[in-house]
């Protein structure tokens, strides 16, 4: 366990196994807590293949820093980079809004970037989301928060394709596991990371692309209704050493235990190549 500091903000991580072939430091999307990566298998598979892996929950989830939103993805890439300055140099790769994060990490330092993985995000958000991203920014500004029913609407995108949307005992499970994430967020939270997503959309982080020098690894989810796969295609394509893989079948969120052990045989797969 370290703790870094970037300004105002301290940041706290955790070490999972030894370095024998490398470190690999992983950046949580929105509401993920750290401990996820455990809990999905990632964190086991990777140790498992060698890997030193460095956790670290985002700026607004429980127990973390949260300073007064909102915030921009360069905010929480500052972060990031503070954790990546006392373990370098090191592998990356983000999920969803990690992966934007990762992004802006291998940009800006690419010098301590060994390759980066870009789990379900990169580049842009499907032109689709943008509505419901500013949309959201403006519930929190409010100073209500969301309600209730959209969190659970939202985790239904996540979690489900649109063909599972209308099943109701499908319906009914991914409420349920989604009912134990409600807390992940501390005072702040969500409306920070959410603003960090609605600015993003805003902005062209698409051409940049083309300046990313270390090797990327692009995952992307037949049936996620946050990232397409035109568009992470497109990411794949443009930078100058890129990989695409597709999984079929899956939507935003993973949870099926094949898919993420797959997941996690690509991504080690790349990394001993990269």
């Amino acid at each position: 366990m370290g703790i870094v500091h970037n300004g105002e903000v301290d940041v706290q991580f955790d070490e999972h196994g030894a370095a024998d072939r490398g470190t690999v430091l992983l950046i949580c999307g929105t509401g993920q807590p750290a401990a996820m990566w455990s809990a999905l298998g990632t964190v086991d598979a990777l140790v498992g293949a060698g890997y030193r892996v460095i956790t670290f929950d985002n700026r607004g989830m429980t127990g973390a820093a949260c300073p007064a939103p909102p915030w921009t993805v360069a905010d929480m890439a500052d972060d990031a980079l503070a954790v990546l300055d006392a373990v370098r140099p090191a592998h990356i790769a983000g999920a969803s809004l990690g992966a934007l994060i990762a992004q802006s990490v291998a940009l800006r330092q690419p010098e301590q970037v060994r390759s980066v993985t870009l789990l379900v995000g990169g580049g842009q958000f499907s032109a689709g989301w943008a509505p419901l991203m500013s949309g959201l920014v403006e519930l929190h500004e409010t100073g209500n928060g969301l309600p209730p029913s959209l969190d659970r609407f939202m985790m239904l995108l996540a979690m489900l394709t649109p063909q599972q949307r209308h099943d109701p005992a499908l319906v009914g499970f991914a409420l349920d596991m989604g009912a134990g994430l409600t807390d992940t967020f501390g005072p702040g939270g969500q409306h920070g990371q959410h603003s960090a997503s609605a600015t993003w959309i805003t902005e062209d982080h698409v051409t940049e692309l083309a300046g990313m020098v270390p090797p990327v690894l692009v995952i992307a989810h037949e049936h996620d209704a946050c990232f397409s796969l035109d568009d992470l295609r497109a990411v794949a394509a443009a930078v100058p050493n890129g990989t695409f893989v597709e999984v079929p079948g899956v939507p935003h969120v993973a949870l099926d235990p094949a898919v993420l052990s797959q997941e996690s045989a690509h991504m080690i797969e790349f990394l001993t190549s990269a």
